[in-house]
């Protein structure tokens, strides 16, 4: 009887093991995915604030804003497929760069983006036709090269941001982010009036699921201006969006947030 409890015993631990085993080795999905680059994107902001001089200069006393969250996901992402996408050397180039980048180290990254954007920018001057389709996916690159180099070189972002913005003026993930580039440089004016023209853009597409993130980014415009009631009206607005569309984290971000200026 001993025995048989034994091998009872011995069969349940290898069952647990092999479960341990199957679940650290099993593919993720998308959403799981995302979810690993959206808290490596949190960690690189977060650090970042506590060390870039451009954040300190501008005494931000608001922490990172959604917009700029979302951007960097995006970009580790874009760079893990283009991994998974490619061969030899070049997989070999991009997988190294992603795991800097988790690092905080987004220079091969930067490098190799920038790479990228040049040889399209150079193809699409040489089409003899406008090529919208071309120009997007330039104006994808030019997004990826802004997001990594806002972890190291401020100017750079805004240049890249700008080029994205010229390439695809339709797009208002850009015009927003160019907002959040002007809030970090404490340029609240050029902040507010992007970040308002990235929810024209959203409000013209009827893209109303994804402009939480910009009202969210306004009200932290406003409270850097020490607009207490606008910082309110927008913070709450953003969180009945985020409550409708069940984020859980973003709704927990903003009440924090709330909270902070007594908005109830």
């Amino acid at each position: 009887m001993e025995l048989l409890w034994d091998i009872a015993g011995i069969t349940a631990m290898l069952m647990i093991f092999g479960f341990i085993v199957w679940w650290k080795t099993k593919p993720k999905t998308d959403d799981e995915d995302l979810q690993d680059f959206e808290k490596a994107a949190g960690r690189l902001l977060s650090d970042l604030k506590a060390s870039n001089f451009e954040i300190a200069e501008a005494d931000r006393s608001v922490g990172t804003t959604p917009v700029e969250l979302k951007q960097l996901t995006l970009a580790l992402k874009k760079l893990d497929e283009l991994a998974k996408a490619s061969k030899d050397e070049d997989q070999k180039r991009y997988e190294k760069a992603l795991k800097k980048a988790f690092k905080g180290e987004v220079g091969l990254a930067e490098k190799l983006f920038r790479t990228l954007f040049e040889s399209g920018k150079s193809m699409l001057a040489n089409q003899q036709a406008s090529n919208s389709s071309a120009q997007k996916e330039l104006a994808s690159i030019a997004r990826t090269l802004g997001a990594f180099s806002y972890i190291s070189d401020t100017p750079l972002s805004l240049a890249a941001y700008i080029e994205a913005a010229n390439l695809d003026p339709e797009d208002p993930d850009v015009w927003a982010m160019l907002g959040a580039v002007w809030l970090r440089l404490g340029e609240l004016e050029n902040a507010e009036r992007l970040l308002h023209q990235a929810l024209n853009l959203k409000a013209k597409l009827q893209d109303g699921s994804q402009a939480a993130e910009a009202i969210d980014s306004l009200g932290s415009v406003y409270a850097e201006k020490a607009d207490i009631e606008k910082a309110c009206q927008y913070w709450q607005k953003a969180r009945k969006l985020y409550a409708e569309a069940g984020d859980k984290k973003k709704l927990a971000v903003v009440d924090e947030l709330l909270d902070k200026i007594s908005c109830h």
